[in-house]
């Protein structure tokens, strides 16, 4: 796709208010229709360092700030030659297809604006690690992400035996009303829910094994399945898979207790996805490497060259395995079709997102990646051309956890910051609508009740 835009920056203007600040007229012109945005030149360095995270050192040079210029101004001759480099940047980066695909290129030069809606349900005690939500049931699993905080309850809880300060929590809500509430005084970390059964990892390496009914806990107890944080829990036919800071993955049957796979790897463990159509675990490590296990035999090792999997998601359909590495933002594309046969799998794409990404989605109808980062952004991403296709401000901390909702276009995001956000993503990126937002607290609106 070529830009069918014609872009120029025919004059500058400045200021009235303070006589000093520069604005920059850019003309775009198509067949159909002109207009003008008018962006200064922290703009542009805006666009540049929004792209650099994601197509590294290709883009040219700005025009520099020189410091005498700042202090005494600029002349109109060099006002005018700053006008021409910046017009100069813009046709160069205009010439890779890539950027002017991606969301920021796009919005600089408001060709396309989209609409999200966004409904926020927010006052949480504590940020949220996970949750699992379905028409009538929301979990979310809470947990004190301060350090200095963990830390005073962890002392308090040993001097007195007593005290039960908890530093995190498990809550159900069902039909929009919160049913019951559990605390822990180790941060939870990781949960998997079906079917009435609910596995909460925590930091201390204890799985919680509850079995809920309508509005209460039916059973609870404890598994001592590792020796340090629990990153990953999955629960199928009777047999708990998880995955440990303490390099482990182990399979116990929840019935006789028994060990069916102590498998110790050479580095920490940091995901793990389930695909119960084949049986197989994906597991992610602090080293970049992906290892798959199938009925309980290890079939592959998968090397990212790169470090800190973080995330991993499973398309069982077209049989694609994507993972993301925390500090590059690194993604890849696998197309594992083979693994039942060969036991081969082939790389289908790789793409840069920003630095410090920390979850990941996939939607298999529309072809798009969607990453949740540290910042509190959502990267969306095309997989057929790797251009980042958009990027929205969500949250104001890290996000955890991300679920994706084929059917309705939604995606539910949660982070460090307390919130849960539903975002109804447009069903297509074209059209002039504005970005639209609606907050909703869990103290008043909707029956969200958050008396204990």
């Amino acid at each position: 796709m070529q830009l069918n835009y014609k872009i120029s920056i025919p004059s500058f203007q400045i200021s009235e208010e303070d006589g000093r600040t520069t604005h920059y007229q850019i003309k775009v012109q198509n067949q159909n229709k002109e207009w003008v945005v008018q962006k200064r030149y922290s703009d542009f360095k805006r666009l540049k360092d929004s792209l650099t995270q994601y197509f590294g050192d290709i883009l040219p040079d700005l025009p520099k700030k020189k410091y005498i210029t700042f202090l005494v101004g600029k002349s109109d001759q060099e006002l005018d030659q700053r006008r021409l480099e910046l017009e100069k940047f813009l046709h160069v980066i205009s010439q890779n297809e890539r950027i002017i695909n991606s969301g920021q290129f796009q919005s600089f030069l408001s060709l396309t604006q989209s609409k999200i809606q966004v409904t926020i349900l927010q006052n949480f005690k504590f940020g949220i690690r996970d949750f699992y939500y379905s028409e009538d049931l929301l979990i979310i699993l809470n947990a004190e992400t301060n350090a200095l905080s963990r830390f005073d309850a962890y002392i308090q809880n040993i001097i007195d035996d007593e005290a039960t300060v908890p530093v995190g929590s498990i809550e159900c809500w069902e039909h929009s009303v919160k049913s019951w509430t559990k605390k822990y005084n180790s941060q939870a970390i990781c949960l998997y829910f079906h079917n009435q059964s609910l596995l909460v990892g925590l930091d201390n390496g204890m799985i919680n094994y509850l079995t809920i009914l309508p509005g209460k806990i039916n059973t609870s107890y404890e598994i001592e399945q590792h020796q340090s944080r629990v990153m990953g829990v999955h629960l199928f036919n009777q047999l708990i898979h998880s995955v440990s800071k303490d390099q482990n993955y182990r399979v116990v049957n929840f019935q006789t207790g028994q060990l069916e796979v102590d498998y110790h790897h050479n580095y920490e463990l940091t995901c793990l996805k389930f695909n119960e159509i084949r049986n197989c675990a994906f597991i992610g490590d602090r080293n970049g490497q992906i290892m798959i296990f199938q009925n309980s035999s290890k079939l592959i090792t998968l090397d990212f060259n790169d470090q800190f999997l973080r995330d991993l998601t499973v398309d069982p359909i077209k049989n694609y395995l994507i993972g993301i590495c925390f500090y590059t933002g690194s993604t890849i594309v696998y197309d594992i079709g083979g693994l039942g046969q060969e036991k081969n799998t082939k790389k289908i794409t790789q793409f840069k997102n920003k630095d410090k990404s920390r979850c990941v989605c996939w939607s298999s109808s529309r072809g798009e990646v969607f990453i949740g980062n540290s910042d509190g952004t959502i990267t969306i991403w095309s997989a057929k051309d790797c251009s980042p296709i958009k990027e929205y401000q969500v949250h104001q901390d890290e996000i955890t956890k991300m679920i994706w909702n084929e059917e309705s276009s939604i995606l539910m995001t949660s982070s460090k910051d307390k919130t849960i956000k539903i975002i109804c993503l447009p069903k297509r990126w074209d059209g002039e609508i504005i970005i639209e937002k609606q907050k909703k607290s869990l103290d008043d609106i909707e029956q969200w009740d958050q008396n204990d």
